[in-house]
């Protein structure tokens, strides 16, 4: 963690961070004022970090879709020419390009024509006794706003074998019942399935590319899949499909303020368009391992992903999200390069509760959302960063010597910053760990408070005993005849490592002496409170100490200014000679062995130095292993 805060209401929360040259993105953390948390990815930009949680605009669209039949719209009436079907002893079999109606009740077998228009209208109730219905091109059904389609078969298919067929439901018109919904569709060319109305259906099968399925209303089914096609569905309301299998290429639209249900949801290179409040409630999201899978809000408000599992078994075929998403899930994969947060989405925190309301309607059931209890943060509190740097150290400044930067190697592996109440801090915690001596004379370390005078601090204490005899300290601990603040760490690093002399060079030559590393918490306390800023990683001005006199030699990090107590002329208290001799590194830093060259051992290293810091900023990422000290 790199930072906290605390702010009201719209008031935007800005701090200064120190982050390594190479992190390129965060993910910052919101936590409302009744506890819930939503996390979301930002680009750091020209060192500047702008993170809203707030919906974007959105300049992206629906992918425009064509059909190769004419009007998806439902007739309003039935053609005054339609030829009714009436209960009685024989079944029917209509003939091609006519219009048939049934307005009352009709049990029996109906036979479509093999080839030719025909289309048949249902105001009253057919009750199909068949458990396969074929249709061929041009056959259509249209269940009008009275009409109902149930079936007394076990199980009832309607196949379509040729292009152009449409199922049709108006609204107020029913396929199937919620108890009873045995009525299963099968295509074989590209043809559509409209419901303005009610439709309990069992199985949908695609077999061809092209099919288009509109929900306008109600929409139930056991399963939808296709034979590895593309099809496009567009859920104006609410739509409940228990396994619902997106292919290749395949589109699901839900339109603003509607719900898509599904509890067995795969997508295969596939898309799905999320509006305005939209949701998409999903028990099981499986991907494959190929193909450019994504899940985007479409407006310019968010909408809701609910998962409760989520499978994606490739690096190679990640599932995105992108734009004005809240993504909910229980279970995310082992793997998280296998999904990616993209373009102001968010990640919701399950344990704490929605933190966006889907309001229940007609088309959606709307999330769990609870009010919120505003509540005030508690105080005191303790914040503690744990990113790691290590402070390492050439000691023969202003002169190259060995070059081998491990002459003191000291990190920092945590801040822990205390507020007593949320506008300032009133005491900070640096925890240390001493790793390694290759020198072979008196070496010391302190800090310099750059933002901070001498009178600033009220004491400093140590977790344990460390040599400072050679600091001439005042009342609150910090160094005498400083005009900063200025806190001791130790007069003599040998000695925290356990060597009484000062000749012995200490975990930096494979086979040589060897000491566990030594870590120590230093504790400032100030005399008022003040701003995190003041005390964060780059206003803490590090530096070592050589030898005991005074005035003294310090070596401190590149463009931090020196003490009242150092010897060393201003045109040397830089960059000399294209060399630097103390580095900050991100990490555990792993060190040369002794007497290796940081410039052989870090190939990066001198480009880094040259450009000031603006090139190569990874290269301790990249050792020549074998010239590493190993412990």
């Amino acid at each position: 963690m790199y930072t906290t805060g605390w702010c009201t209401g719209k008031q935007p929360l800005q701090k200064t961070i120190t982050v390594p040259a190479v992190q390129k993105t965060l993910y910052i953390r919101q936590t409302t004022p009744g506890g819930r948390k939503s996390i979301k990815e930002a680009e750091i930009k020209n060192n500047k970090l702008d993170c809203s949680f707030y919906p974007e605009k959105n300049t992206s669209s629906t992918p425009a879709t064509t059909r190769a039949y004419a009007d998806e719209r439902i007739p309003e009436n039935v053609p005054a020419d339609a030829n009714e079907i009436k209960e009685g002893p024989n079944n029917v079999t209509l003939e091609a390009n006519k219009n048939y109606v049934i307005r009352e009740t009709y049990t029996g077998k109906i036979t479509f024509p093999g080839s030719g228009n025909s289309s048949l209208y249902i105001t009253g109730t057919w009750i199909n006794p068949n458990n396969m219905t074929v249709l061929n091109k041009g056959s259509d059904i249209y269940i009008m706003g009275t009409g109902k389609l149930l079936s007394s078969a076990a199980s009832c298919t309607f196949k379509w074998n040729s292009a152009g067929g449409v199922m049709g439901i108006a609204p107020g018109g029913q396929l199937g019942t919620p108890e009873q919904n045995n009525i299963g569709l099968e295509f074989h060319n590209p043809g559509a399935v409209i419901n303005e109305g009610n439709f309990y259906g069992d199985w949908i099968t695609a077999n061809a590319a092209g099919m288009l399925f509109v929900n306008k209303g109600k929409f139930y089914a056991n399963g939808l899949t296709t034979s590895d096609v593309a099809f496009l569905f567009r859920n104006e309301c609410y739509a409940h499909i228990k396994k619902f299998k997106l292919n290749n290429q395949s589109i699901l639209t839900v339109s603003p303020d509607c719900s898509f249900v599904s509890e067995d949801f795969s997508m295969v290179n596939s898309s799905v368009y999320l509006g305005n409040s939209a949701m998409l409630e999903v028990g099981t999201l499986t991907t494959a391992n190929w193909g450019s899978p994504f899940i985007q809000g479409n407006g310019n408000d968010y909408a809701l992903v609910r998962i409760d599992k989520m499978i994606c078994p490739s690096r190679y075929a990640p599932l995105n999200f992108i734009s004005n998403l809240y993504i909910s899930c229980n279970q995310y994969p082992a793997d998280p390069w296998t999904y990616n947060i993209l373009f102001n989405c968010m990640l919701e925190d399950v344990s704490t509760g929605a933190t966006i309301e889907i309001k229940p309607s007609e088309c959606s059931q709307g999330n769990d959302y609870v009010p919120e209890q505003p509540e005030e943060p508690e105080f005191p509190k303790t914040v503690t960063y744990t990113q790691t740097y290590t402070f390492a150290s050439e000691d023969n400044y202003p002169n190259p010597g060995d070059y081998d930067m491990n002459d003191i190697v000291l990190s920092l592996d945590s801040t822990s910053y205390h507020y007593p109440q949320k506008n300032g801090i009133d005491r900070v915690t640096l925890h240390f760990t001493l790793r390694a001596v290759g020198a072979t004379r008196q070496l010391g370390a302190a800090l310099q408070l750059d933002r901070l005078g001498k009178e600033s601090v009220k004491s400093v204490s140590y977790s344990t005993e460390l040599p400072l005899d050679n600091f001439y300290r005042n009342g609150n601990s910090t160094e005498q005849k400083q005009k900063q603040a200025v806190i001791p760490l130790f007069d003599n690093a040998h000695q925290i490592l356990g060597y009484s002399n000062t000749t012995t060079i200490v975990n930096t030559i494979q086979g040589g002496a060897t000491a566990k590393p030594v870590s120590f918490d230093v504790t400032i306390e100030f005399s008022s409170l003040i701003q995190e800023e003041d005390i964060q990683l780059d206003a803490i001005n590090y530096f070592t100490i050589v030898g005991t006199r005074l005035p003294r030699t310090e070596i401190h990090l590149p463009r931090y200014k020196h003490t009242n107590l150092s010897v060393t002329p201003a045109k040397l208290q830089e960059v000399t000679q294209q060399y630097m001799w103390s580095i900050r590194v991100p990490g555990i830093f792993r060190y040369p062995q002794e007497w290796r060259k940081i410039t052989d051992v870090y190939p990066q290293f001198e480009a880094w130095v040259k450009s000031s810091g603006k090139d190569n900023a990874d290269w301790y990422i990249f050792p020549e292993e074998h010239l590493i000290y190993r412990n």
